[in-house]
């Protein structure tokens, strides 16, 4: 392997003069590469949505007492009332949140949970302003309306389960590492991967097992999985979850919890 760098092979026989600058070059390069593989594996960032529309990104270190501090040492601000806690399962509780020491803690009415921090997806704050349903989504179903109707701005979050087979193999939501082909409903995006798009006729947009993100348009949730509509079988069983704009106008204010 390293002979394909020139090391250590016939550029570094004989004059040593010769091999020294072959050496610098490679280990110059060697430097380069690691740095970019470091820039390439940087993980993604928490997001908190202000009301005006606002995103602030770091690392969550504490979120207690109407304030979210961030690994940078900023300091934002937040809703000291309940607020709505998904887990990445789907699964949902309210009351009051906090996070400290990588777990994220719920003073739930009907006794406080706890949680591993990774297992959260998203905290949205002001109950009355959060829609919450779960749907199952079967693979032989081609698109479903969900009938979840979303204005452009609200805040999505979807969190799914459960397996599919088509074409003899096994899928979860994330799909196939492989493209799927004509046979299926979208043929650029992986096969067994859970779709959607806002509106029948709107762009699809590729999901997974979870995916968050600012709706770009008005429109009901449609929802599928992305395999032959023939021959297919299993569910998918989807958590939805919108953060909507509220009564006096401001956005909603939610915080997305990136995956460790």
């Amino acid at each position: 392997m390293m002979e394909g760098w020139g090391l250590p092979g016939e550029a570094c026989r004989g004059d040593r003069s010769r091999g020294a600058p072959t050496i610098l070059s490679v280990s110059v390069l060697l430097v380069s590469m690691l740095t970019l593989l470091a820039a390439g594996c940087r993980k993604p960032l928490d997001k908190y949505f202000t009301s005006d529309g606002n995103v602030v990104a770091g690392k969550v270190l504490e979120l207690s007492g109407g304030r979210l501090l961030l690994a940078d040492s900023t300091s934002v601000m937040v809703p000291q009332g309940p607020a709505r806690l998904m887990l990445r399962s789907g699964a949902s509780y309210y009351g009051q949140v906090r996070i400290e020491d990588d777990r994220v803690f719920v003073d739930c009415p009907a006794g406080d949970r706890s949680f591993p921090l990774e297992l959260a997806s998203v905290v949205s704050w002001a109950d009355e302003s959060v829609d919450h349903v779960v749907v199952d989504i079967p693979a032989c179903a081609g698109w479903l309306n969900s009938h979840v109707a979303v204005e452009e701005g609200d805040l999505i979050s979807l969190a799914a389960g459960g397996s599919t087979s088509a074409l003899g193999e096994m899928y979860g939501p994330e799909g196939s590492e492989a493209m799927s082909g004509t046979a299926s409903l979208v043929p650029e995006a992986m096969i067994g991967r859970l779709v959607l798009r806002i509106g029948q006729d709107g762009p699809v947009l590729s999901v997974g097992r979870d995916w968050s993100r600012e709706s770009p348009a008005d429109g009901e949730l449609f929802l599928a999985v992305n395999s032959p509509v023939s021959g297919s079988d299993g569910v998918y069983t989807v958590s939805i979850m919108i953060s909507r704009q509220r009564q006096d106008g401001s956005g909603p204010v939610a915080l997305y919890i990136a995956k460790r």
